[in-house]
C-alpha cells in the first residue's frame, strides 16, 4: 500500500515543512479511488500499486505546485517541469491500468514491409 513517504521518496523527499502528511495521504486516497474505478479486471497487483503511487505522486506535486502559486504568485519552472513529467507518467500508467478499453485502429492501411515490396518488384536491389 503506497504511503505517504513512498510519495516523498519519488518526490527526491520533500519535505514536511512543504507539503504536510495529511496532504499527500489525501491525494494517495484519491488515487486508490482513481485506481478502483478505472483499472480493468486481471491486472496486477504490482501494476495497480505502481499507478497509485504515480498518480498519488503527481496530484502531491499539483498540490504543492497549487501552494506555490499562491504563496510566492508563480510555480518555478522546474517545479512545472515536474508536474509536466509526472502528468506524462500518469498518463501513461492509466494507459496500464485501463488495457481492456480497445486501441484506436489506424486510419490509413499501413504501407507494405520493404521486404513486401522487393518481392512484388516494386523496390529494386536489396530491402536490407
Amino acid at each position: 500500500m503506497v504511503d505517504a513517504q513512498d510519495v516523498r521518496d519519488v518526490l527526491a523527499k520533500l519535505s514536511t515543512l512543504r507539503v504536510h502528511d495529511d496532504t499527500i495521504n489525501k491525494q494517495i486516497g484519491l488515487a486508490n479511488t482513481i485506481v478502483e474505478n478505472e483499472s480493468a479486471d486481471g491486472i496486477l497487483e504490482a501494476t495497480l500499486e505502481s499507478a497509485r503511487l504515480v498518480i498519488a505522486t503527481h496530484l502531491t506535486l499539483a498540490a504543492y505546485a497549487a501552494k506555490l502559486e499562491r504563496s510566492v504568485g508563480a510555480v518555478p519552472a522546474e517545479v512545472a517541469s515536474q508536474l509536466a513529467f509526472w502528468k506524462t507518467q500518469r498518463d501513461i500508467h492509466m494507459g496500464y491500468i485501463k488495457r481492456d478499453t480497445p486501441t484506436i485502429q489506424p486510419m490509413a492501411d499501413q504501407p507494405e514491409t520493404l521486404a513486401e515490396q522487393y518481392v512484388s518488384g516494386d523496390l529494386e536491389g536489396d530491402y536490407y
